[in-house]
Parts: C-alpha cells; structure tokens; sequence
C-alpha cells in the first residue's frame, strides 16, 4: 500500500488577449510501505511568460525548478528552462523554434548531468474543434562522468475537442 498526495495550486494573469504570465507550484508527498521502493517528497515551482509582439510574432519563456528529497536515493536539485519563438502564417498554421535545456544536480555519489533539446515545429487548426502539430530536433545530455548521450526526437499529435470533453492521439 501506498498513500500519494499532490498539492498544486496556480495563478495565471492575462495583460492582454494572448499574453499571459503564470506561477505554478507543485508539492507531491508519495509514502510506500516496501522494501524495494522509497518515500519522497518533491517541490516544484514553475512561473512562465506569453508575450505576442504582434499578430503574428510571440515568445514563451518558462522556467522550473525542482528540489526533491528522497529516502534512500540522492536528493535532487533541478533546473529547466525554455524558451521558444512562435511565427503565425495566419490564424490557423504557425511554426516555431524552442530549446529546452535541463540540469540534475544530485548529492554525491549519484551522477550529475544536463540535457539540451533544440527543435523546430508546427501546429495547424484544421477546424475550430480539430487541431494537429509536430515537433522534432536533436538532443544531447552531457553527463558529469561518462560519455554523452545523444539522438534525434520527436513529437506528433492530433487534438478534437468536443463540448466537454477532448481527445489527443500522440
């Protein structure tokens, strides 16, 4: 048995019809009576900005951060950011240009590490209710010993939404 709780509250402020900026935080207790598992505790705060310049040309910027306590394991200090350039041909087909980039800090002895994630993508409204989108890129994560790791990804998905519920295949 196992006995898991999520408290995640968040705040979004809208200064105009596409811009926002929001704050997130997330506190996630999970106990287990087992020998092979572990209990833990993770804390999570996330703010972000959506800002359009104009019609066709906005920004995201997000940050996280992440300090996670473990029984046995090595506590976790982590960092993520992103940033992405979103380009709009017209309302319905756009294409953008994000990196992500990740950083694992763990106390010793475990091994630390980051991760960068370039990638190139596009979404288009096929309806108002039917929406699709791809991303692809490249990443590497560099570890603090032993050799890098690194390979091509991707991302396809299909959204219908529909009075109230909606449905993604990805």
């Amino acid at each position: 048995p196992y006995f898991r709780n999520v408290f995640e509250p968040s705040l979004e402020y809208r200064f105009g019809r596409e811009n926002t900026v929001a704050l997130n935080y997330r506190n996630n207790i999970y106990e287990i009576d087992s020998r092979t598992s572990e209990d833990s505790m993770q804390n999570y705060i996330n703010p972000r900005l959506t800002y359009w310049f104009n019609i066709r040309n906005g920004v995201s910027l997000e940050y996280g951060l992440t300090l996670g306590d473990f029984e046995r394991s090595s506590d976790l200090t982590g960092h993520m950011g992103t940033g992405r350039y979103t380009y709009r041909f017209n309302p319905r087909t756009s294409v953008f240009g994000e990196h992500t980039y990740l950083l694992r800090d763990f106390e010793s002895p475990s091994n630390d590490y980051d991760v960068h994630r370039p990638s190139l993508g596009i979404s288009h409204s096929f309806s108002p209710t039917l929406s699709g989108g791809a991303q692809a890129g490249y990443y590497w994560q560099n570890p603090e010993r032993g050799s890098t790791i690194d390979g091509f990804f991707y991302d396809v998905s299909l959204t219908q939404r529909a009075e109230k519920t909606t449905y993604t295949i990805s």
